[in-house]
């Protein structure tokens, strides 16, 4: 189950005739620390068998994230441990991995995007995905990290 994101992201070029994306052979340097910021999702709803996916609270985040690389394995620490792969077209996944348990089953985190060239390093623009498993619910907040000079 926990893996069910990951695949999904992997198939999906497949499934519209694309070769899959490999993780990298030549692989940018991205290691460093980042600033990660991404929006609150409220979860008012509650959730429920119609919108299990409005069991997701969450926060927003305004932290630190550091990355260490060893070729296109990544891996974070700061805000929430996860590892995770850099890929041939300078995208990366990260996680997933366990966030909370709600009435509705575990929600999964994982933190999606491309690394872009900034002035003093890398900038990702992505998504920070939730995952729900058991009831196939998938909601998404915009991600950013910066990386620190």
């Amino acid at each position: 189950m926990r893996v069910s994101l990951l695949l999904a992201l992997l198939l999906a070029p497949l499934l519209a005739g694309c070769p899959p994306i490999q993780p990298c052979t030549d692989c940018l340097e991205v290691a460093g620390e980042y600033l990660i910021r991404a929006q609150p999702i409220d979860g008012l709803s509650g959730g429920g068998p119609d919108n299990p996916c409005g069991a997701v609270a969450f926060p927003g985040v305004n932290d630190r994230l550091l990355i260490t690389q060893a070729g296109s394995q990544l891996t974070a620490s700061g805000w929430m441990e996860l590892d995770g792969t850099l890929y041939e077209d300078d995208s990366l996944i990260l996680g997933p991995e366990h966030y909370l348990q709600t009435a509705q089953g575990e929600v999964l985190l994982s933190l999606t995007g491309l690394f872009v060239p900034a002035r003093d390093g890398w900038v990702v623009q992505g998504q920070v995905v939730f995952d729900i498993p058991m009831q196939a619910c998938t909601t998404s907040t915009p991600l950013e990290l910066v990386q620190q000079p």
